[in-house]
């Protein structure tokens, strides 16, 4: 979680679209929050110690993009319009 982490404040940084970069708990899970856009949720479950999820409440349209981008497979969960 600590290497997600460190990627996400990483990624943040070069952005020019992400001003400031607020680091919270929501429902105990590490949550990262910009003025604009979604929340970003990262979890980690003992039952699935090789696993981590990220949350996060995009629209529909994106997660066909967000597929296309990706280097690795990442499946996604949730509700698909």
């Amino acid at each position: 979680m600590e290497r997600l982490r460190h990627l996400v404040l990483e990624v943040a940084e070069e952005l020019k679209e992400v001003s400031t970069l607020e680091e919270t708990l929501k429902w105990g899970e590490p949550s990262y929050l910009t003025k604009h856009g979604s929340t970003l949720r990262m979890d980690w479950k003992k039952k699935s110690p090789e696993q981590y999820a990220s949350i996060l409440n995009v629209p529909a349209c994106l997660c066909p993009v967000s597929r296309q981008f990706s280097t690795i497979p990442l499946p996604m969960k949730g509700i698909e319009l």
